[in-house]
C-alpha cells in the first residue's frame, strides 16, 4: 500500500491525490493529513522519513520519495501498466517531461510568486506579478494547448500536474475570463471532472473556509 503524505489545498499535492487514488490508477493507499498551517510536518517522525519535511511525500514499502513530479513519474512506472498517463514513445514522452518541467520551473513558480503574498500573508497585489503570470497563460493558450490535452486527445501526468497549478489563482478571486482564455477555460472544464477533481475541490473548499474562519478567530 501506499501512503501519501498530503494537504489538499496544496496545488502539487492535489496532482498526487488525483493520480494516487482508484479512479485513476487503481493504486491501494491511504491518505494522512500533514496540516503545514500547524507545522505538523516538522514532527520527529515525519523528518525522520523525510528530513526535507514537505509535502507531498510517499511512501511505498520502505521506499520514500517526495516533490509532485517525481511521485507523479514513479506512479506511472511502477503502478500504470496500460501506460494511459505516461508515454513510452520517447518523442511523446519528452513532451511530457518538458511540461511538468515548465510547470516547476516557470508556471507554477509565477503562480506563487503573485498568489502565496496576497493569500497566505495579506499583501496587496502586486501588478508586475499579475503580469509575469497572466504571460505564462497568455503561452499556454498561444503555443501549448494545440488539442483537447496539452499532450493530445488524452491527458497524462503533465496535464494533471498544470491543471492543479491552474487552479491556485482562484484561491484570490482570479478568473479565467473565457474570452481571453479560451482554451484553457476548455481545459479547466476537462481537467475537473477527471477522477475524483471535484471530491478534492469540495475539501479544498472546507479547508479554507476552516481557515478563514480559525483567521478571524484570531483577530
Amino acid at each position: 500500500m501506499v501512503e501519501i503524505f498530503s494537504m489538499v489545498v496544496s496545488a502539487p499535492c492535489r496532482a498526487v491525490l488525483l493520480k494516487g487514488t482508484a479512479n485513476a490508477l487503481n493504486v491501494e493507499h491511504s491518505i494522512k493529513n500533514i496540516n503545514l498551517m500547524k507545522q505538523e510536518q516538522m514532527a520527529e517522525d515525519f523528518v525522520a522519513m523525510n528530513p526535507a519535511h514537505v509535502v507531498p511525500t510517499i511512501k511505498d514499502g520502505d521506499f520514500v520519495l517526495w516533490e509532485s513530479r517525481a511521485i507523479l513519474q514513479y506512479l506511472c512506472n511502477k503502478y500504470d501498466k496500460e501506460n494511459k498517463f505516461y508515454p513510452v514513445d520517447a518523442q511523446a514522452r519528452a513532451r511530457v517531461d518538458y511540461l511538468l518541467n515548465f510547470d516547476l520551473g516557470t508556471l507554477y513558480k509565477a503562480i506563487g510568486e503573485y498568489v502565496y503574498p496576497i493569500w497566505l500573508y495579506k499583501q496587496a497585489p502586486d501588478a508586475e506579478k499579475l503580469k509575469a503570470m497572466e504571460a505564462k497563460f497568455e503561452f499556454i493558450e498561444q503555443h501549448l494547448l494545440k488539442g483537447a490535452y496539452l499532450n493530445g486527445d488524452s491527458p497524462t501526468i503533465a496535464d494533471i500536474s498544470i491543471s492543479c497549478s491552474l487552479y491556485v489563482p482562484t484561491f484570490v478571486g482570479f478568473k479565467f475570463c473565457p474570452e481571453k482564455y479560451p482554451k484553457i477555460t476548455a481545459f479547466r472544464e476537462k481537467m475537473a471532472t477527471f477522477a475524483n477533481n471535484e471530491e478534492l475541490s469540495a475539501q479544498i473548499a472546507e479547508c479554507m473556509k476552516a481557515m478563514m474562519a480559525a483567521e478571524e478567530k484570531s483577530e
